[in-house]
């Protein structure tokens, strides 16, 4: 064993105290408090305080075969609790007198590379732990030499194509493998995939700038990050039920954060996996779906989207840059909407439904069409930018309990401009919430009886046109203008969404009529 370990020099860096490594020497590194050194064999790993990387292999030195281990043995504590999990890109880059390596059971991502131009490995056993894989690891090797044109299977991994696609550029993978590697069709002129709703895991930029026109993706698929990211031509998706989310991307620039020790698997559709989609304009999710992540529809075409009512969260910037999204329908039970999450969108209308207590900084940011906003009762705080740059914002309802107006939340809007608050007790803005424009051009409605005090109450006196609403038997409701607004309110006045079909039994207020379900 010992001559086994002494072939194989290990490049180490410390993962969160960088520190001088002695190139005679061989340590791997425990992240701990004092981030002391610690003997281990000839081989140097990443490691924290539970994860190890295997970083890299000096050429001349690693021949023949090796073995990594499991775990990687701290002698000053005596644990074994340091798990092998990953191997890093380029590991054993150029190794070519490295005939074989023993991946153990606990690795769960090969990244970028990992095995390139290794020549004379002529087989590999993958264990059942992988999560993340990188189709091209395994470039340059014996053992990719060796396989036939077509599909390039090892295990349950599909990694890509060898030789040329079919000219339709149409094929079935799912036969072959139920994992598809990352970087495995990206670039390429893939069509389609006849059998997409059968796999079981899609890697990050599997399908990156391809040509693929459509996408079926089955419940519980696990897709990771930039999966079919800048598919120019893909024009149909259809999220079958609950996705999950990998991440097993690398952070550019601080190399502090190139590793994911930790691979985790979230409820959700991932960062970024359809951002640049262009022709995008078909998309259905079913029930199920959790969450939406980071970019992960950006500039897509859709004109209407549906969201289910398991959903959770709209992260950041999901539908940033939708210059056609007109509509969308965000469900009860929503709990958070991210920053930038519809900015320079094509919205004509925003309900935003109840349980949501924030709107984040520039969500709805240069919506230009963006005409009515109701928010919801429970809604606490509105921070800055939030409706920047909305000129053809006609209205806006605060609801009572809006705590926190920050700066320069509805600047550079229209002329022609109503904000009806809901308190009577005038609430605290920013310095910078409104504009002159707004000041005097707007209409600010306030509740009957309340018109002399919001015109005493510092920032709200601004407004040239103040005028109170008329009492009503029905607190707080504003019959929306538009024909057939779809809007409905409970006998409380609050806005409860737009399909009676998800609402209990009960009276309800719809386009100023009442309607019984």
């Amino acid at each position: 064993m010992k001559q086994i370990h002494k072939r194989l020099v290990l490049l180490a860096i410390i993962l969160l105290s960088i520190q001088s490594i002695n190139a005679q020497e061989y340590y791997f590194y425990v992240d701990s408090e004092e981030g002391v050194p610690v003997r281990y064999y000839p081989q140097k790993l990443q490691v924290n305080n539970k994860y190890a990387f295997v970083i890299g292999a000096v050429w001349e030195d690693t021949k023949g075969e090796i073995t990594i281990p499991e775990t990687v043995y701290d002698e000053k504590t005596s644990k074994r609790d340091c798990i092998v999990n990953g191997i890093y890109e380029n590991a054993f880059m150029g190794c070519r007198e490295l005939t074989a390596i023993h991946i153990p059971k606990t690795v769960k991502g090969i990244l970028y590379q990992a095995f390139l131009n290794c020549k004379k490995i002529n087989d590999f056993v993958l264990p059942d732990s992988l999560l993340c894989l990188y189709g091209n690891a395994f470039d340059g090797t014996g053992w990719l030499e060796r396989q036939p044109e077509g599909p390039v299977v090892m295990g349950d991994w599909v990694l890509g194509y060898k030789g040329e696609l079919p000219a339709d550029g149409v094929v079935s993978l799912a036969k072959y493998g139920k994992k598809l590697a990352a970087d495995s069709f990206l670039e390429t002129n893939i069509t389609e995939v006849t059998d997409m709703d059968q796999l079981q895991e899609i890697c990050s930029r599997a399908f990156f700038n391809s040509k693929l026109s459509k996408a079926e993706l089955k419940d519980g698929v696990i897709l990771q990050e930039w999966a079919f990211n800048s598919c120019q031509e893909l024009k149909s998706v259809h999220i079958k039920g609950n996705v999950k989310g990998l991440n097993c991307e690398r952070e550019p620039g601080d190399i502090a954060h190139e590793i994911y020790f930790d691979y985790k698997i979230v409820p959700g559709i991932p960062n970024y996996a359809f951002g640049l989609c262009t022709s995008l304009d078909d998309v259905i999710i079913d029930e199920g779906v959790e969450q939406i992540g980071m970019g992960a529809f950006g500039s897509c075409a859709m004109k209407t989207l549906r969201l289910p009512s398991t959903m959770k969260i709209v992260g950041e910037s999901a539908f940033s840059c939708c210059r056609s999204l007109e509509e969308i329908d965000l469900p009860i039970g929503l709990e958070e909407i991210g920053r930038s999450a519809f900015s320079f969108s094509g919205l004509k209308s925003i309900d935003v439904p109840e349980g949501i207590e924030t709107i984040e900084n520039s969500t709805f940011i240069y919506c230009a069409d963006l005409e009515s906003v109701v928010l919801p009762n429970s809604l606490k705080k509105i921070y800055s930018n939030a409706f920047v740059g909305c000129e053809s914002l006609k209205t806006v309802t605060l609801p009572e309990d809006v705590q926190l107006v920050g700066d320069s939340v509805f600047t550079k809007n229209g002329t022609n401009f109503e904000i009806i608050v809901r308190s009577r007790t005038p609430k605290a803005i920013r310095n910078g919430a409104f504009d002159q424009n707004n000041y005097d051009n707007a209409t600010l409605k306030v509740p009957y009886g309340t018109k002399e005090i919001y015109e005493n109450t510092n920032g709200w006196k601004n407004f040239v046109h103040i005028v109170e609403m008329e009492p009503t038997a029905i607190k707080a409701v504003d019959i929306s203008k538009r024909k057939n607004s779809r809007i409905i309110y409970d006998l409380q006045g609050r806005n409860i969404g737009k399909d009676l079909n998800r609402l209990p039994k009960g009276i309800y207020i719809k386009d100023g009529k009442k309607i019984v379900r």
